[in-house]
């Protein structure tokens, strides 16, 4: 129990709070008319086909086979859940990146 309660300490949590809010508030603020472009065009184009033609491709009825199938696979689920809107993707990386900032704490505490 206590090295549970040492993985979410006061430090834990305000860095993983302060790094969604500054995430959360560039997309809502600064990204706000942001349109995807050329590689995250191509993974949208993907989830969606994922999504509507059930093929991992591209172009529809058309296989892909140049692009790593993970990525699609998430933003299809999240699509599936929360509707075709690409801030739920955005905000979704934003949590991934918070936690990326936690796992940076640990490491520096764990160095010095």
């Amino acid at each position: 129990m206590k090295h549970l309660r040492s993985l979410f300490s006061v430090p834990v949590l305000s860095i993983f709070v302060l790094a969604v809010m500054v995430r959360v508030m560039y997309n809502r603020v600064v990204a706000n008319g942001y349109y995807p472009l050329h590689d995250s065009q191509t993974y949208q184009a993907i989830a969606l086909n994922i999504l509507h033609e059930h093929c991992y491709c591209y172009l529809p009825h058309l296989s892909t086979v140049d692009r790593a199938p993970l990525w699609p696979l998430v933003i299809a689920a999240i699509y599936s859940v929360f509707g075709e809107h690409d801030i739920m993707v955005r905000l979704f990386l934003s949590l991934v990146g918070a936690g990326t900032c936690v796992l940076v704490y640990y490491f520096v505490r764990d160095l010095f």
